[in-house]
Protein backbone atom coordinates (compact mmCIF):
# COMPACT_ATOMS: atom_id res chain seq x y z
CA UNK A 1 0.00 0.00 0.00
CA UNK A 2 2.84 2.44 0.79
CA UNK A 3 4.84 1.30 -2.20
CA UNK A 4 1.89 2.01 -4.67
CA UNK A 5 1.59 5.78 -2.82
CA UNK A 6 5.33 6.44 -3.11
CA UNK A 7 5.26 5.63 -6.42
CA UNK A 8 2.42 7.86 -7.50
CA UNK A 9 4.08 10.67 -5.87
CA UNK A 10 7.12 10.39 -8.14
CA UNK A 11 5.21 9.98 -11.13
CA UNK A 12 3.27 13.17 -10.55
CA UNK A 13 6.67 15.66 -10.11
CA UNK A 14 8.11 13.84 -13.42
CA UNK A 15 4.76 14.81 -15.66
CA UNK A 16 5.15 18.26 -13.43
CA UNK A 17 8.64 19.22 -14.58
CA UNK A 18 8.07 17.99 -17.72
CA UNK A 19 5.09 20.56 -18.14
CA UNK A 20 6.88 23.15 -16.88
CA UNK A 21 9.61 23.01 -19.54
CA UNK A 22 7.03 22.21 -22.44
CA UNK A 23 5.25 25.48 -21.58
CA UNK A 24 8.92 27.83 -21.56
CA UNK A 25 11.26 26.72 -24.76
CA UNK A 26 12.79 29.64 -25.33
CA UNK A 27 14.98 29.54 -22.10
CA UNK A 28 18.29 28.69 -22.60
CA UNK A 29 21.40 28.95 -20.70
CA UNK A 30 23.22 32.29 -20.48
CA UNK A 31 26.25 32.21 -22.22
CA UNK A 32 29.47 34.68 -20.61
CA UNK A 33 31.90 35.55 -23.11
CA UNK A 34 35.42 35.46 -22.32
CA UNK A 35 37.05 38.61 -21.16
CA UNK A 36 40.28 39.88 -23.15
CA UNK A 37 42.55 42.54 -21.45
CA UNK A 38 42.67 45.39 -23.94
CA UNK A 39 45.37 46.30 -25.99
CA UNK A 40 47.04 49.65 -25.51
CA UNK A 41 47.33 51.81 -28.65
CA UNK A 42 50.01 53.93 -29.56
CA UNK A 43 47.81 56.83 -29.79
CA UNK A 44 47.82 59.90 -26.78
CA UNK A 45 45.73 59.78 -24.18
CA UNK A 46 43.49 62.53 -23.78
CA UNK A 47 44.64 63.57 -20.01
CA UNK A 48 48.21 64.02 -21.47
CA UNK A 49 49.20 67.67 -21.52
CA UNK A 50 49.82 69.26 -25.01
CA UNK A 51 53.08 70.43 -25.68
CA UNK A 52 53.75 73.85 -24.78
CA UNK A 53 53.25 76.66 -27.47
CA UNK A 54 56.53 78.61 -28.35
CA UNK A 55 56.25 82.36 -28.07
CA UNK A 56 57.67 83.88 -31.74
CA UNK A 57 59.29 87.06 -31.49
CA UNK A 58 58.13 89.37 -32.76
CA UNK A 59 59.06 90.08 -36.83
CA UNK A 60 62.30 92.72 -37.70
CA UNK A 61 61.58 95.35 -40.49
CA UNK A 62 63.97 94.70 -42.81
CA UNK A 63 64.87 97.95 -45.41
CA UNK A 64 65.98 97.66 -48.47
CA UNK A 65 67.65 100.65 -47.75
CA UNK A 66 69.53 100.21 -45.04
CA UNK A 67 73.12 99.15 -45.26
CA UNK A 68 74.78 98.93 -41.77
CA UNK A 69 74.86 99.93 -38.27
CA UNK A 70 76.94 100.69 -35.56
CA UNK A 71 75.51 98.76 -32.43
CA UNK A 72 77.38 98.11 -28.99
CA UNK A 73 76.80 101.41 -27.73
CA UNK A 74 75.85 101.11 -24.07
CA UNK A 75 73.11 104.52 -23.81
CA UNK A 76 71.26 106.12 -26.24
CA UNK A 77 72.89 108.06 -28.34
CA UNK A 78 72.93 111.92 -27.87
CA UNK A 79 74.63 113.39 -31.03
CA UNK A 80 77.20 112.41 -33.48
CA UNK A 81 79.55 114.09 -36.14
CA UNK A 82 81.39 113.06 -38.64
CA UNK A 83 84.50 114.08 -40.74
CA UNK A 84 86.14 112.66 -43.46
CA UNK A 85 87.88 109.87 -41.66
CA UNK A 86 86.56 109.83 -38.40
CA UNK A 87 83.36 109.49 -36.49
CA UNK A 88 82.32 110.56 -32.93
CA UNK A 89 79.51 109.67 -31.32
CA UNK A 90 78.68 110.37 -27.12
CA UNK A 91 75.81 108.66 -25.63
CA UNK A 92 73.58 109.49 -22.40
CA UNK A 93 75.38 106.65 -20.15
CA UNK A 94 78.46 109.48 -20.61
CA UNK A 95 80.87 107.56 -22.94
CA UNK A 96 82.59 109.48 -26.08
CA UNK A 97 83.72 107.19 -28.45
CA UNK A 98 86.35 108.30 -31.82
CA UNK A 99 86.09 105.71 -34.57
CA UNK A 100 88.66 106.16 -37.50
CA UNK A 101 87.11 104.64 -40.34
CA UNK A 102 87.19 104.06 -44.20
CA UNK A 103 84.04 105.14 -45.55
CA UNK A 104 81.17 106.03 -43.89
CA UNK A 105 80.11 102.64 -43.87
CA UNK A 106 83.06 101.24 -41.72
CA UNK A 107 80.65 100.12 -39.16
CA UNK A 108 83.70 97.74 -38.22
CA UNK A 109 86.27 100.42 -37.47
CA UNK A 110 88.48 100.81 -34.37
CA UNK A 111 87.84 103.12 -31.95
CA UNK A 112 88.70 104.75 -28.12
CA UNK A 113 86.35 105.75 -25.84
CA UNK A 114 86.21 107.98 -22.81
CA UNK A 115 83.84 108.96 -20.23
CA UNK A 116 82.23 112.42 -18.97
CA UNK A 117 82.59 112.05 -15.42
CA UNK A 118 79.48 113.41 -13.60
CA UNK A 119 78.09 114.86 -16.71
CA UNK A 120 76.19 113.85 -19.56
CA UNK A 121 77.08 114.94 -22.64
CA UNK A 122 74.54 117.21 -24.75
CA UNK A 123 76.56 118.18 -27.70
CA UNK A 124 79.74 117.01 -29.66
CA UNK A 125 81.90 118.16 -32.11
CA UNK A 126 84.96 116.47 -33.87
CA UNK A 127 87.82 118.02 -35.40
CA UNK A 128 89.14 117.71 -38.57
CA UNK A 129 92.22 115.20 -37.42
CA UNK A 130 90.01 113.67 -35.39
CA UNK A 131 92.10 113.02 -32.51
CA UNK A 132 90.12 116.07 -30.60
CA UNK A 133 86.77 116.33 -29.51
CA UNK A 134 84.43 119.06 -27.83
CA UNK A 135 81.51 118.12 -25.40
CA UNK A 136 78.75 120.04 -23.94
CA UNK A 137 78.37 118.97 -20.10
CA UNK A 138 74.57 119.05 -19.09
CA UNK A 139 75.27 120.01 -15.45
CA UNK A 140 78.12 122.04 -15.43
CA UNK A 141 77.36 123.75 -18.95
CA UNK A 142 80.67 124.15 -20.00
CA UNK A 143 82.79 122.50 -22.94
CA UNK A 144 84.94 119.74 -22.38
CA UNK A 145 88.03 119.02 -24.68
CA UNK A 146 89.04 115.41 -24.85
CA UNK A 147 92.02 114.60 -27.00
CA UNK A 148 93.75 111.22 -27.59
CA UNK A 149 96.22 109.71 -25.63
CA UNK A 150 98.82 107.43 -26.89
CA UNK A 151 101.16 105.32 -24.40
CA UNK A 152 103.06 102.34 -26.45
CA UNK A 153 100.08 101.01 -28.12
CA UNK A 154 97.43 101.66 -26.20
CA UNK A 155 94.92 104.38 -27.22
CA UNK A 156 92.76 106.60 -24.60
CA UNK A 157 90.79 109.67 -24.48
CA UNK A 158 91.31 112.02 -21.88
CA UNK A 159 89.70 115.10 -20.78
CA UNK A 160 92.55 117.65 -21.81
CA UNK A 161 90.75 121.14 -20.51
CA UNK A 162 87.21 122.41 -19.61
CA UNK A 163 86.06 125.63 -20.87
CA UNK A 164 85.33 128.40 -19.06
CA UNK A 165 81.66 128.48 -18.68
CA UNK A 166 79.60 130.90 -20.93
CA UNK A 167 76.27 129.41 -21.19
CA UNK A 168 73.57 129.54 -18.40
CA UNK A 169 71.29 127.03 -19.88
CA UNK A 170 72.03 123.03 -21.34
CA UNK A 171 74.57 123.52 -24.56
CA UNK A 172 72.50 122.61 -27.85
CA UNK A 173 75.24 122.14 -30.56
CA UNK A 174 78.90 122.58 -30.89
CA UNK A 175 80.50 123.36 -34.54
CA UNK A 176 83.63 122.70 -35.55
CA UNK A 177 85.71 124.87 -38.16
CA UNK A 178 89.65 125.47 -38.79
CA UNK A 179 89.47 128.34 -37.44
CA UNK A 180 87.55 128.32 -34.28
CA UNK A 181 84.73 126.44 -32.93
CA UNK A 182 81.21 127.79 -31.98
CA UNK A 183 78.89 126.81 -29.14
CA UNK A 184 74.98 127.35 -29.62
CA UNK A 185 72.90 127.20 -26.08
CA UNK A 186 69.22 126.31 -26.13
CA UNK A 187 65.64 128.84 -25.68
CA UNK A 188 66.24 131.85 -23.90
CA UNK A 189 70.15 131.43 -23.63
CA UNK A 190 70.78 133.20 -27.06
CA UNK A 191 74.31 134.47 -27.02
CA UNK A 192 76.50 132.09 -29.34
CA UNK A 193 80.33 131.95 -28.31
CA UNK A 194 83.40 131.67 -30.37
CA UNK A 195 85.85 129.96 -28.90
CA UNK A 196 89.77 129.21 -29.97
CA UNK A 197 90.15 125.63 -30.43
CA UNK A 198 92.65 125.95 -27.02
CA UNK A 199 89.70 127.25 -25.01
CA UNK A 200 89.80 131.13 -25.68
CA UNK A 201 86.78 133.19 -25.41
CA UNK A 202 87.18 134.86 -29.16
CA UNK A 203 83.98 136.48 -29.68
CA UNK A 204 80.42 136.55 -28.39
CA UNK A 205 77.22 137.56 -30.27
CA UNK A 206 73.74 137.75 -29.05
CA UNK A 207 71.77 136.64 -32.15
CA UNK A 208 68.19 138.25 -30.91
CA UNK A 209 66.00 135.49 -32.23
CA UNK A 210 63.97 133.71 -29.75
CA UNK A 211 64.10 130.24 -28.43
CA UNK A 212 67.13 128.99 -30.00
CA UNK A 213 67.04 124.87 -31.12
CA UNK A 214 69.95 123.62 -32.57
CA UNK A 215 72.69 125.16 -34.87
CA UNK A 216 73.78 123.79 -38.01
CA UNK A 217 77.21 124.41 -40.17
CA UNK A 218 78.09 123.68 -43.80
CA UNK A 219 80.32 121.09 -44.68
CA UNK A 220 82.70 123.79 -45.98
CA UNK A 221 82.39 125.77 -43.27
CA UNK A 222 80.92 128.72 -45.32
CA UNK A 223 77.71 129.07 -43.48
CA UNK A 224 76.07 128.09 -40.33
CA UNK A 225 72.37 128.81 -38.93
CA UNK A 226 70.49 128.48 -35.75
CA UNK A 227 66.42 127.22 -35.54
CA UNK A 228 64.54 129.40 -33.53
CA UNK A 229 61.25 130.26 -33.08
CA UNK A 230 61.00 132.87 -35.69
CA UNK A 231 59.49 131.82 -39.15
CA UNK A 232 62.90 132.59 -40.59
CA UNK A 233 66.44 131.18 -40.81
CA UNK A 234 69.41 133.87 -40.59
CA UNK A 235 72.54 132.51 -42.36
CA UNK A 236 76.18 133.56 -40.87
CA UNK A 237 79.34 133.83 -42.42
CA UNK A 238 82.87 132.87 -40.71
CA UNK A 239 84.79 136.36 -41.57
CA UNK A 240 88.81 135.72 -41.42
CA UNK A 241 91.88 137.99 -41.54
CA UNK A 242 93.52 137.93 -44.73
CA UNK A 243 97.29 137.84 -43.61
CA UNK A 244 97.00 135.16 -41.34
CA UNK A 245 93.78 133.41 -42.28
CA UNK A 246 92.54 133.71 -38.49
CA UNK A 247 88.74 134.25 -37.37
CA UNK A 248 88.07 137.82 -37.07
CA UNK A 249 84.62 137.46 -36.98
CA UNK A 250 80.82 136.45 -37.84
CA UNK A 251 78.45 138.40 -40.09
CA UNK A 252 75.00 137.93 -40.86
CA UNK A 253 74.65 137.18 -44.97
CA UNK A 254 70.92 136.43 -45.79
CA UNK A 255 67.74 135.45 -44.02
CA UNK A 256 65.48 132.31 -45.20
CA UNK A 257 61.91 133.70 -44.89
CA UNK A 258 58.33 133.46 -45.45
CA UNK A 259 57.53 130.64 -42.95
CA UNK A 260 54.74 131.85 -40.76
CA UNK A 261 55.53 129.52 -37.63
CA UNK A 262 58.86 128.79 -36.12
CA UNK A 263 61.15 126.45 -37.77
CA UNK A 264 61.68 122.92 -36.71
CA UNK A 265 64.94 122.03 -38.49
CA UNK A 266 67.26 123.52 -41.38
CA UNK A 267 69.81 121.69 -43.60
CA UNK A 268 72.96 123.39 -45.84
CA UNK A 269 74.11 120.90 -48.70
CA UNK A 270 77.67 120.31 -48.75
CA UNK A 271 78.87 122.69 -51.33
CA UNK A 272 76.58 125.20 -49.49
CA UNK A 273 74.70 125.97 -52.73
CA UNK A 274 71.19 124.79 -51.62
CA UNK A 275 69.30 124.70 -48.10
CA UNK A 276 66.10 123.17 -46.25
CA UNK A 277 63.73 124.94 -44.17
CA UNK A 278 61.14 123.04 -42.07
CA UNK A 279 58.23 124.85 -40.41
CA UNK A 280 55.75 124.16 -38.00
CA UNK A 281 53.68 125.94 -40.37
CA UNK A 282 53.30 123.02 -41.77
CA UNK A 283 55.62 123.91 -45.08
CA UNK A 284 59.11 122.69 -46.24
CA UNK A 285 61.59 125.26 -48.51
CA UNK A 286 64.14 124.47 -50.71
CA UNK A 287 66.36 127.52 -51.62
CA UNK A 288 69.33 128.51 -53.91
CA UNK A 289 71.71 130.17 -51.56
CA UNK A 290 74.68 130.28 -54.09
CA UNK A 291 73.86 134.02 -54.88
CA UNK A 292 76.24 137.02 -54.22
CA UNK A 293 74.93 138.12 -51.16
CA UNK A 294 78.09 140.62 -51.52
CA UNK A 295 75.92 142.95 -53.68
CA UNK A 296 72.71 141.98 -51.67
CA UNK A 297 71.18 139.77 -53.88
CA UNK A 298 68.49 137.21 -52.10
CA UNK A 299 68.38 133.66 -52.25
CA UNK A 300 66.01 132.49 -54.35
CA UNK A 301 63.10 130.29 -53.40
CA UNK A 302 62.85 127.45 -55.32
CA UNK A 303 60.14 125.03 -54.40
CA UNK A 304 57.59 125.40 -51.38
CA UNK A 305 56.18 121.42 -49.95
CA UNK A 306 53.29 121.93 -48.12
CA UNK A 307 53.18 118.48 -45.80
CA UNK A 308 50.05 116.50 -46.15
CA UNK A 309 47.57 116.41 -43.79
CA UNK A 310 48.24 114.81 -40.38
CA UNK A 311 52.17 114.16 -41.13
CA UNK A 312 54.15 115.21 -38.21
CA UNK A 313 56.64 118.32 -38.67
CA UNK A 314 60.34 117.18 -39.48
CA UNK A 315 62.60 116.93 -36.35
CA UNK A 316 65.46 116.43 -39.03
CA UNK A 317 66.35 117.33 -42.55
CA UNK A 318 69.26 116.86 -45.44
CA UNK A 319 69.52 118.08 -48.54
CA UNK A 320 72.00 117.34 -51.65
CA UNK A 321 71.92 117.95 -55.29
CA UNK A 322 69.30 115.12 -56.00
CA UNK A 323 67.52 114.61 -52.56
CA UNK A 324 65.95 116.07 -49.58
CA UNK A 325 65.28 113.78 -46.99
CA UNK A 326 62.78 114.77 -43.77
CA UNK A 327 62.62 112.42 -40.89
CA UNK A 328 59.57 112.66 -39.46
CA UNK A 329 59.47 111.04 -36.10
CA UNK A 330 60.63 107.53 -36.59
CA UNK A 331 60.18 107.59 -40.79
CA UNK A 332 62.48 108.70 -43.16
CA UNK A 333 60.72 110.24 -46.73
CA UNK A 334 62.84 110.93 -49.25
CA UNK A 335 62.35 113.66 -51.79
CA UNK A 336 63.65 114.82 -55.47
CA UNK A 337 65.44 117.83 -55.84
CA UNK A 338 64.22 120.68 -57.12
CA UNK A 339 60.59 119.80 -57.42
CA UNK A 340 60.33 117.80 -54.04
CA UNK A 341 58.33 115.34 -55.39
CA UNK A 342 58.10 111.52 -52.96
CA UNK A 343 60.26 109.21 -54.13
CA UNK A 344 60.29 106.78 -51.44
CA UNK A 345 59.12 106.46 -47.79
CA UNK A 346 61.44 103.75 -45.28
CA UNK A 347 58.88 103.36 -42.35
CA UNK A 348 59.71 102.68 -38.90
CA UNK A 349 63.50 103.33 -39.62
CA UNK A 350 63.68 104.27 -35.57
CA UNK A 351 61.32 103.41 -33.19
CA UNK A 352 62.12 106.21 -31.80
CA UNK A 353 61.81 109.83 -33.21
CA UNK A 354 64.90 110.49 -35.09
CA UNK A 355 67.04 113.65 -33.34
CA UNK A 356 69.63 113.85 -36.08
CA UNK A 357 70.37 113.20 -39.95
CA UNK A 358 73.52 113.81 -41.99
CA UNK A 359 73.70 113.08 -45.36
CA UNK A 360 77.06 111.96 -46.39
CA UNK A 361 77.14 111.61 -50.20
CA UNK A 362 74.94 108.89 -51.19
CA UNK A 363 74.58 107.41 -47.52
CA UNK A 364 72.35 108.98 -44.93
CA UNK A 365 73.35 108.59 -41.17
CA UNK A 366 70.34 108.72 -38.39
CA UNK A 367 70.35 108.15 -34.97
CA UNK A 368 67.11 108.27 -32.43
CA UNK A 369 66.86 107.64 -28.82
CA UNK A 370 68.35 104.59 -29.12
CA UNK A 371 71.75 102.79 -28.58
CA UNK A 372 72.39 102.40 -32.22
CA UNK A 373 72.96 104.67 -35.09
CA UNK A 374 71.68 103.32 -38.61
CA UNK A 375 73.02 104.03 -41.86
CA UNK A 376 71.03 104.33 -45.22
CA UNK A 377 71.69 103.98 -49.10
CA UNK A 378 69.61 107.21 -50.46
CA UNK A 379 70.31 107.33 -54.37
Amino acid sequence: MYIWLAGALAGLLILYFFLIHKSNPHIQPEIIPDLKPEIPTKTQSSHKAPPKAHKSAPAKVIHKELIDSYKGLQGSVVDFDMKENYFAVCCEDCTIRIYKISSPTDTKAKYVHGILEKNQPTAIALSSSGNIAYVGGSQDLQIHQFKVQQTGQKRTLEVEKVFTKKHILKISSLCYTPTCLISCGEEQDITIHIWSHTGDLLFSHENKQLKHKRMLMSKDYKFFSIVTWLGSARIFEITKEKKTQNFSGIRSVMELGGHSQGLSTLAFSADSHLALTCSYDHNVKLWNINVQYELKENPVLLKTLKLEDGMTVPSACAVNEKRAVLACEGNIRIYSVPNLELVNVIEDAHSHEIMKIDMIQETLVTCAAEPRIHLWHID
